[in-house]
């Protein structure tokens, strides 16, 4: 039949594919989440899936393979082509099996799919849960040893800001999430350390604990001055219409800048994305403004800021009529 390291290796992909499933839903803290006991659990119903589908898979193939001698004087029932087809087949077939939907009822406000994705999503809810319960305590006492010198006021703005900067590769899309979060919590009547710690569990589920306690620890002596910055541009921002900012401010902040063709193409394009948000105009400003000052700097964004003002203040101002001869 099937050697045994077949279903060592059909087991791995199962297992695996549990695994990558919990570091999904767990970005910031992939490892403990596994290692819980719910997120064992969950992972070795997709490793022995994946062992019971190859084990129907060999018996309804035994009628059919024609048993060989290799070389070395060995008969097997599978050639090796035959053996890796069906490792193939029973693997991802056992995986997409379990996700499967035969129909979907709707039951209230929510859909619930009939098969056996119903059986494997009851699982990963439970595992969810039990992990949640399971990390809730250290991601409270993490949190509130990391955010312990931080000020929601001063490290609203500069936090996020910087965070983003050191990691590089966080969408526009997440950082909306974040500007919209951090708006919602600017305007909720609480203390300011409530709303510090919320502040870290939303930047710890993008960031991770190593960046965020290091962004924490640099920013220490400098989010009173550095989030003055950022109000002071948030500011100037709010007089200005978004169309009339994203049309002339970034190619402004480039010039002043000095920036090559090329990255200016790059920063044009994250520019559209930014335009085709459903945003408020407030939240969009905002968006905007972090970007052009982790594209560019504060100073150049202030600048350029100040020079779309100047001319629309001078664009407003009526011009003297001339005298009639």
């Amino acid at each position: 039949g099937v050697p045994l390291w077949g279903y060592v290796v059909v087991g791995l992909l199962g297992g695996l594919v549990g695994i990558a499933e919990l570091i999904s839903r767990y970005p910031d803290s992939p490892v403990r989440a596994v290692a819980t006991p719910p997120g064992i659990f969950y992972a070795t119903i997709n490793l022995l899936a994946a062992i019971a589908a190859l084990a129907i898979g060999a018996v309804l193939s035994d009628t059919q393979p024609v048993p060989h001698e290799t070389p070395h004087g060995e008969v097997l029932l599978f050639r090796t082509e035959d053996l890796l087809i069906l490792l193939a087949t029973a693997g991802f077939g056992a995986l997409a099996f379990l996700r499967t939907k035969l129909i979907t009822l709707r039951v209230g406000d929510a859909d619930i799919g009939v098969g056996p994705s119903f059986i494997l999503d009851t699982l990963l809810h439970a595992a969810d849960r039990a992990v949640d319960r399971a990390r809730a305590e250290p991601r409270a006492q993490l949190i509130s040893d990391i955010m312990a010198p931080v000020s929601f006021e001063e490290a609203k703005l500069v936090l996020p800001t910087y965070c983003f900067a050191i990691m590089q590769n966080v969408s526009v899309e997440e950082q909306q999430k974040v500007a919209l979060e951090i708006e919602a919590l600017s305007g909720v009547d609480m203390p300011d350390r409530v709303k510090a710690l919320n502040l870290g569990l939303l930047l710890l589920n993008i960031v991770g604990e190593h960046v965020l306690r290091i962004a924490v620890q640099n920013l220490e002596q400098e989010f009173a001055a550095a989030g003055r910055v950022l109000e002071s541009v948030e500011q100037e921002m709010e007089g200005i219409d978004f169309d009339i900012a994203i049309v002339n401010l970034t190619p402004l902040c480039a010039e002043l800048a000095d920036m090559p063709e090329d990255q200016q193409i790059e920063v044009e394009y994250e520019v559209q994305r930014m335009k085709a948000l459903s945003l408020t105009d407030q939240t969009r400003r905002y968006l905007f403004g972090l970007f052009l000052i982790k594209t560019f700097g504060a100073d150049i964004v202030s600048k350029a800021i100040k020079a779309i003002r100047d001319d629309i203040s001078l664009s407003d101002t009526p011009q003297p009529s001339l005298p009639h001869p």
